[in-house]
């Protein structure tokens, strides 16, 4: 009777082990449930994007362990095979076939990274030398499209006529240079395109001498419009 009853409660204290892990495990999932539902979109979005890259990183270190230890096992099935037939002669020289081996592929593994930095290297100063193109091909526009536009030019000087007492009227004509700037630029990204895509370039004195005419047509028009 004391031998099954003892086997008895070893049962029993197993099962009531068992489902207190259950219920522990079911309330850790309701738990993760609910602070799950209290993240938003994107708080979601980017702890998934963590676990799968921990996943990543703990199924690739389990794939190099699992690398390792077919090599060790290769090793030393080698070495055993070595030492049988040809004694320790053949142990010495199997060993150094491998380090020969982990020497060139080390030395090729340093190459093709050195390769490949010094191919991001590149393509980083390409990509640097290309914006820094860009920048200044659109400052140029700018630059040339200032000079040509008698609006801009006009704010210009009465800028410089402006007393440095009179901040109130130096606040305004900036807003107005501003203001002009933001057209200027627009014409400026325009032309910049024309030029990377091979398109002929307007001439810049023509185009604002024509927006300004424009712009003086339409504000006479507003003046005569009946009120």
């Amino acid at each position: 009777m004391g031998k099954r009853a003892n086997i008895a409660r070893t049962r029993y204290a197993a099962e009531a082990s068992e489902r207190e892990l259950r219920r522990q495990t079911e309330l850790a999932e309701r738990l993760e449930r609910t602070r799950r539902q209290g993240l938003s979109a994107q708080e979601r979005e980017a702890e998934d994007a963590a676990m799968a890259e921990a996943q990543a990183v703990k199924a690739a270190q389990a794939q190099q362990s699992a690398v390792t230890m077919w090599k060790l096992f290769a090793a030393i099935l080698g070495t055993v095979i070595a030492g049988s037939i040809a004694g320790a002669w053949g142990v010495l020289i199997l060993w150094a076939l491998m380090v020969v081996g982990r020497l060139l592929r080390k030395r090729q593994t340093e190459r093709v990274a050195a390769q490949q930095r010094a191919e991001e290297q590149a393509a980083e100063a390409a990509r640097l030398q290309d914006e820094e193109a860009r920048r200044a091909q659109l400052q140029h526009h700018v630059t040339m499209l200032c000079r040509a536009d008698p609006t801009f030019v006009g704010l210009i000087d009465e800028w410089n006529r402006i007393p440095p007492t009179r901040a109130a009227d130096k606040a305004r004509n900036e807003s107005a240079q501003a203001e002009r700037l933001v057209i200027i630029d627009q014409f400026a990204q325009q032309f910049a395109e024309y030029e990377r895509t091979g398109r002929p370039v307007p001439d810049h004195g023509t185009t604002m001498r024509e927006l300004v005419e424009a712009e003086r047509a339409w504000d006479a028009q507003g003046r005569h419009r009946p009120r």
